[in-house]
């Protein structure tokens, strides 16, 4: 009896060792497989930020290049057929619109019935902040002798180029400044990042020494 006793004791014990172990072995499995899923989880929604900072990315580049292109066409249509363009800017609207035009008369530029040959949108992606003219004219400040701001503003261009020059500050989906720089001088059209750029003021005919 006494050796059936010993034996019962030490079978219970091997099934009781038995059982942990595989409790412990299904323990240790389930939280490797929890471990694995929150990795997986972690890359994933990485994957997804940079996937999304991406296409913002691409979508704010797309449509400032637009923008810059009919800045440019309406330049060279200018300087090669003579004909003079408008590109008005509106910040309320967030939009911009090319024209053609034959005089340069607020009333005339926006009335209606002068006709629209380009009409582009900004969006979140790519927005429309503010304009500051190489006159030093800066569309966040009220208009001279008053308390209101314009709601846009407009670029002109003609056999010689644009009548004025300037910088055009576009914001990114994060906020992130993007300067077109438009050169009267050089004709040329360019978008930098960042908005701390200087322009060159222009030289008027009676401030020239000659």
């Amino acid at each position: 009896m006494q050796i059936y006793t010993a034996q019962t004791h030490t079978n219970n014990r091997l099934q009781n060792m038995y059982k942990y172990n595989t409790v412990s072995k299904k323990a240790l499995v389930l939280t490797e497989l929890i471990v694995v899923i929150i990795v997986f989880a972690l890359m994933v929604s990485l994957v997804g930020i940079n996937f999304s900072g991406t296409v913002t990315r691409r979508q704010f580049v797309k449509q400032a290049n637009e923008f810059v292109d009919i800045i440019k066409k309406a330049i060279t249509a200018s300087a090669e057929g003579g004909k003079r363009y408008a590109i008005i800017l509106d910040f309320d609207e967030q939009t911009y619109v090319l024209k053609e035009i034959t005089q340069l008369y607020e009333e005339v530029i926006h009335d209606e019935q002068t006709p629209t040959m380009i009409t582009g949108f900004f969006t979140r992606q790519c927005q429309l902040d503010y304009v500051i003219f190489d006159d030093g004219f800066d569309s966040r400040e009220p208009m001279e002798g008053g308390t209101e701001y314009l709601s846009g503003v407009s670029f002109y261009t003609g056999k010689s180029g644009l009548d004025y020059g300037g910088h055009i500050v576009l914001l990114d989906y994060d906020g992130n400044p993007y300067s077109i720089i438009l050169n009267r001088l050089s004709r040329t059209v360019e978008i930098l990042s960042g908005e701390d750029y200087e322009i060159a003021e222009p030289i008027y005919r009676d401030d020239l020494p000659f």
